[in-house]
């Protein structure tokens, strides 16, 4: 014999052949399907040696929507605003690309979590490399050369009948040697079946949540970040717009500001986030329009009800209206405020 960790070369010691006659025997006991991979291994294993084509389809339907708002973003980031600010326009644009990001992260985390399930799997699976350039590949059960095995990812050994998995890529995640105690033998083959079945099945698993999990983990995500991004958008302090695009409306709730804009050639207002008006509101005629900033000083109800002086006027790149800023702290959109005087 030869020991590929010492070097050593001869016979073995008495009480060595002795426990290695003991560990033959009892590994001839075994069940064979001990040793074995399964159907359900076996696919497993097959989905892990080729490139998931169904996968890179289907994640690249998912990405087109988050694509499509990032090129849409941009698109009209080129377009003319008259009298919007540089910095508004800007953080907008950056902000329809954030969910593609999203997209990009989940997929990367989730392909990362399979890759390292798959590689897992093909260690716990795979024949023992050999040592040295031109030598066999060794079965992982009992050490035996394996024969020729054409095209097949996985050979079966001759002596003992375990099943072994001899691609390249496996090769690659495998010990170049591996031990176990050869006075228990069975137990050591019956933890390498159960740590095959076990990494089979998260690789099968996290292979069905990447391609499921992605489009729904992502739209949540990117659901979750503009809801985040609405809520702090009253207190991010950016310019507002000096385009006059805003005008006083009479309404059923008193004088309010609208935001004012044509469809066709029909003239409209729009009150943001007030549900109590109509939105929109069909014009008879076009009003007279004003900047956000002729507001500050005048005493305002918010759509939420709350009453104050304004003393501020900042922009909103999410929503695209201005926020009011109260003397009582409160924000609130400028479309839909109505006058208190």
């Amino acid at each position: 014999m030869r020991c590929r960790s010492c070097g050593y070369e001869g016979p073995p010691r008495p009480e060595v052949l002795e426990r290695l006659r003991i560990a033959q025997g009892e590994l001839s006991r075994l069940d064979q399907r001990t040793r074995q991979l399964d159907a359900s291994a076996q696919a497993a294993i097959v989905r892990a040696l080729r490139t998931r084509w169904g996968a890179i389809v289907v994640l690249s339907l998912g990405v087109l929507p988050f694509v499509a708002l990032a090129v849409a973003g941009v698109a009209e980031g080129f377009e003319e605003h008259p009298g919007l600010p540089l910095a508004n326009r800007i953080i907008g644009v950056s902000l329809t690309w954030v969910p593609l990001l999203v997209y990009a992260c989940v997929g990367g985390i989730l392909a990362a979590f399979v890759g390292r399930a798959r590689r897992r799997l093909l260690a716990a699976s795979a024949a023992i490399p050999p040592e040295r350039p031109g030598e066999p590949v060794t079965c992982a059960v009992c050490g035996a050369s394996l024969a020729s095995f054409g095209t097949s990812p996985i050979a079966r050994c001759g002596y003992c009948a375990a099943d072994n998995v001899v691609h390249p890529a496996a090769l690659r995640q495998a010990a170049t040697a591996r031990s176990f105690d050869i006075d228990s033998i069975g137990a050591t083959t019956a933890l390498r079946a159960r740590e095959v079945v076990s990494a089979a099945s998260h690789a099968s698993a996290m292979g069905v949540a990447s391609v499921v999990g992605t489009p729904p983990v992502s739209f949540f995500a990117v659901l979750a970040l503009l809801l985040f991004a609405k809520a702090v958008e009253p207190y991010i302090a950016l310019a507002a717009s000096p385009t006059p695009r805003y005008a006083w409306v009479a309404t059923k709730r008193g004088k309010c500001v609208g935001l004012i804009g044509e469809r066709d050639g029909v003239p409209q207002a729009h009150f943001g986030g007030n549900d109590k008006l109509p939105n929109p509101m069909t014009l008879d005629t076009l009003p007279p329009r004003f900047a956000p900033s002729a507001i500050v000083g005048r005493t305002m109800r918010l759509a939420n009800g709350k009453r104050g002086r304004v003393v501020g006027v900042t922009g909103a790149p999410v929503t695209n209206r201005e926020q009011l800023v109260l003397d009582s702290g409160a924000h609130g959109d400028l479309p839909g405020a109505c006058a208190e005087e």
